[in-house]
Formats: structure tokens, sequence, C-alpha cells
């Protein structure tokens, strides 16, 4: 029994250190640079195009772009600061702009920010990233295709994956096929995002926010569990027939409009974080 309680306080300290080294990191991120990048046919005015050199951090809300435009072949430097980072939404929103070290006016900032950022035709013009050096180096086309492919599926395998351990797990424990899961995995992506905003805006680390909004989304999704296995599962479970899967499905129900009464049906957003892309292959 010490020897577990050792080896679970060791976990915790292994876990929290980990937390504090990521939250010293400052790592790109992937949508201030496009961001930053739009603003380069603007700033430059070349007509014959831009080519981005590479782009790095410069502190905490300020992303540097190195770019050379296409006609003369001068080199240029690109400072972009913004409104916050993180898991803050102002992030997308830039504050400063610096040119070869010279200030964009504020005046000018406003139009850029206004009247060319949010159109068709920023996107259409941003300049592509920098082009990083492949982990697996130029292989063929088809090979890159069928990569590309089980790369792309990976993200949903690891949802059906979790879903279909869990039903399961329940299956196994119960005897009984629970179909109100669902509502809880629901409930836990909710209380995580509140748990995100509020830890966010508390506390300017990213990974510490994060490793909240799981413990919280752990916590409240495990009480509620245990309220409903004490007032529904185990009274049913030795019944014969299909009770426990009519229950299960009203309490999908019941737990689905309780979301939709208490937080809307508008979709949750939050500011994707550790979105640079990680070259794989190039073909």
């Amino acid at each position: 029994m010490k020897l577990r309680r050792r080896l679970a306080a060791w976990r915790l300290a292994i876990v929290a250190a980990a937390c504090l080294v990521l939250a010293g990191c400052v790592t790109l991120d992937a949508e201030q640079d496009s961001i930053c990048r739009r603003t380069l046919p603007v700033l430059l005015g070349a007509e014959q195009g831009v080519r981005v050199l590479a782009s790095f951090t410069d502190g905490d809300r300020t992303i540097g772009v190195r770019a050379v435009t296409l006609g003369d072949g001068i080199e240029h430097m690109l400072l972009c600061t913004f409104a916050a980072s993180g898991l803050d939404p102002r992030k997308r929103q830039i504050v400063g702009l610096h040119i070869d070290s010279f200030p964009v006016s504020p005046s000018a900032l406003y139009f850029i920010r206004t009247r060319w950022l949010e159109t068709q035709a920023a996107l259409a013009a941003e300049p592509a990233a920098a082009r990083n050096d492949p982990l697996l180096g130029h292989v063929p086309f088809a090979e890159a295709y069928v990569l590309q492919q089980a790369l792309s599926a990976l993200p949903k395998m690891g949802i059906y994956a979790l879903l279909a351990a869990a039903y399961a797990l329940i299956y196994g424990l119960i005897g009984r096929i629970y179909l109100g899961f669902g509502a809880l995995v629901a409930l836990g992506g909710i209380v995580a995002i509140i748990a995100i905003v509020v830890t966010s805006g508390l506390v300017a680390s990213t990974p510490v926010a994060l490793a909240a909004g799981a413990i919280v989304a752990i916590f409240m999704s495990g009480l509620y569990g245990v309220f409903i296995a004490k007032w529904v599962v185990v009274p049913l479970s030795a019944r014969s027939g299909q009770q426990s899967l009519i229950a299960s499905i009203g309490i999908l129900i019941a737990l689905e409009e309780f979301l939709r009464l208490a937080q809307g049906a508008n979709t949750r957003w939050l500011a994707p974080v550790y979105s640079a892309p990680l070259v794989i292959a190039r073909a």
C-alpha cells in the first residue's frame, strides 16, 4: 500500500513538473503566423509575389516573419504583435505592426485589420509558410497520398476507439447496453471548455488550463455517473427485460435537454493551440 502511494505521488510530481516545463515553452502559433503573413502583400506591395523564409516567435504575443520580395530579391522583416495569446479569442487581433523596424501607423493598421484581413482576397494572397524539411524526406506520390489519408483518419479513429472502449467497459461492468454515455461525453466536453476558459483567465499558461479542463471534466462526468448509477442503473440491473436500455435513452434525452437549456444550442469554440504543422513527408 505504501509503495502504491509513493508511486502515485511520484506520478503526480512528474505531471506537475511537465506542466511547469511546458508552461515556460513558447511555441509558434500557426493561426497568428497565418494572419501575420497575410499582411505582407499589403505592406510590401509586391506584385510579383513574396516568399517567406522563416517564421519565429519574439515574445509571448509577437510573431516575426522573414520574407523576400520576388521582384527585387530584397529581404524584409515583419513583426506582428497580437492582443493576446494561448486560448484567448483576442489572439487573432493585431495591435501592432513593424516592417523593417519601422512601425505601421495606427490608421494604416486599422484599415489593414478591417478592410484587408477580413476579406477573401487576403486569404487568396497569403504567402505560403516557410518550407520546413520533412521528417521522412521526399517520397513517391502514391506513398505520400496513402500516408496523408492515414494521418487524416487518426483523429476520428482515436475518438471512435475511445467511445468503443467506453461502451465495452460499461457493458462488461453492468451487463447491460447503456446508450446515455454520449451525453456524458458531451457534458464532459462542455465542462472542460468552461474550466479551460476560467483557468486561462486566472493563469496565463495554456498547459495548466488544458490540464485543469481535463481534471474538471473527469470529476464532473464521474459525479454524474455516480448519481445515475445509484438512482437508475443499480435499481434496474436486477430486473429482466430492457428496462435499463429504455432508462438509458431517457437519461440521454434528459442530459441533452439539460445541456441545451443550461448552455444553449450553439457550438462552443476554443482558440486552437499547438496547431503548428509538422511536415512528415513531401512528394
